[in-house]
């Protein structure tokens, strides 16, 4: 992992001093590329990034919900960001994967 995808991956979880949090973060990306390096992985992320809301909206008219759905969104956005910053290829072929499985099924 270069410097970098360290610091992304640091700011992503709201930590700033390195000597800290290094170690776990490499551990953490680490179990995320064996994840995300099986099909079955990529289709259960994509599949919790979707009930997270990634691709949709928070807006709701009751400030309550609509601070739920941004905090559940949020997550979504971190999650992608993580991905991205391991591989963005993988981002893409979990989208395609996503879509292979959705016309197969009309």
């Amino acid at each position: 992992m270069d410097e970098n995808s360290k610091k992304f991956i640091d700011s992503l979880l709201g930590q700033s001093d390195e000597s800290k949090s290094l170690p776990y973060i490499k551990e953490v990306t680490r179990s995320m590329e064996t994840v995300l390096g099986t099909r079955d992985g990529r289709a259960v992320m994509t599949y919790l990034l979707s009930l997270a809301g990634l691709q949709t909206g928070s807006f709701h008219s009751q400030p309550e919900v609509m601070a739920f759905n941004e905090g559940r969104r949020d997550m979504a956005i971190r999650l992608n960001r993580m991905i991205c910053g391991i591989d963005p290829a993988i981002a893409i072929q979990m989208q395609q994967e996503y879509l292979e499985f959705e016309l197969a099924g009309k």
